[in-house]
C-alpha cells in the first residue's frame, strides 16, 4: 500500500517536472521568436488574434526581404576586390613603412581619430626581447634598449611564458607556426 502511494507520488513528480520543462521550453521559444505565448493569445479576443497573425506574417516577410543570399554577397565582394578604385589597391601591401590602415589615415577607426594604437611588435623583436631576458637583463634595461614601454616588455615576456607552457603541454601544428611567422600579412598593416 505504501509502495503504491510512493510510486504514484514519484510518477506525479516526474510528470510535473516534464510539464515544467515543456513550459520553460515554450517560454524560451516565445521569447526568442518575439511572438506572444499561447496563454497570452488565449486572453485576447478573435480580432486581436487576427491582428497578431497579420503582424507576424508582415514581420516574416520583412525578414525574408532583408536576407541576402551568400552568392550575392560573394559576387559583391569579388566586384569590390577587382575595382581599381576600391579593393584592388589593398591586394598588395604598400611599400611605405609604418601603419597601413584601410582608411589611409594614421588611425584605424575613422570616427575616433584620437585612438592611435601602438604598432604590433615583430616576431624578431619579440625573440630579441626573449634572448635578452634569458641573458639576465632586467625588464627596465630591455625596455630602454629597444625603446619599448616597461609594461609592454612585461606583457611580451608573459606571453612568451604562456607560449612555452603550450609547447610543453601540446605540440603545435604546422599551421599554427605558419600563422605565427606570417601574422604580419594576415593583418592589414605594414610593420617597421
Amino acid at each position: 500500500m505504501i509502495l503504491k502511494t510512493l510510486e504514484k507520488k514519484e510518477k506525479n513528480i516526474i510528470k510535473s517536472k516534464n510539464l515544467f520543462i515543456l513550459y520553460i521550453r515554450n517560454r524560451i521559444r516565445c521569447f526568442m521568436s518575439g511572438t506572444k505565448c499561447n496563454k497570452e493569445i488565449k486572453k485576447t479576443g478573435p480580432k486581436e488574434k487576427d491582428e497578431l497573425a497579420k503582424d507576424n506574417i508582415d514581420k516574416v516577410r520583412v525578414q525574408r526581404k532583408n536576407l541576402i543570399s551568400t552568392s550575392t554577397i560573394q559576387s559583391e565582394c569579388i566586384q569590390w576586390l577587382t575595382d581599381p578604385m576600391k579593393g584592388e589597391r589593398f591586394k598588395k601591401l604598400q611599400s611605405t613603412s609604418g601603419r597601413n590602415f584601410i582608411s589611409g589615415k594614421e588611425y584605424p577607426y575613422p570616427s575616433n581619430p584620437t585612438f592611435k594604437p601602438p604598432i604590433p611588435l615583430s616576431l624578431n623583436l619579440r625573440k630579441d626581447i626573449e634572448r635578452k631576458w634569458k641573458q639576465g637583463k632586467s625588464i627596465k634595461e630591455i625596455s630602454e634598449m629597444f625603446g619599448i614601454s616597461f609594461i609592454r616588455v612585461k606583457a611580451v615576456l608573459r606571453l612568451l611564458k604562456v607560449e612555452s607552457k603550450w609547447h610543453q603541454e601540446v605540440s603545435f601544428t604546422v599551421l599554427l607556426s605558419l600563422i605565427q611567422q606570417n601574422y604580419h600579412y594576415l593583418i592589414i598593416s605594414k610593420y617597421i
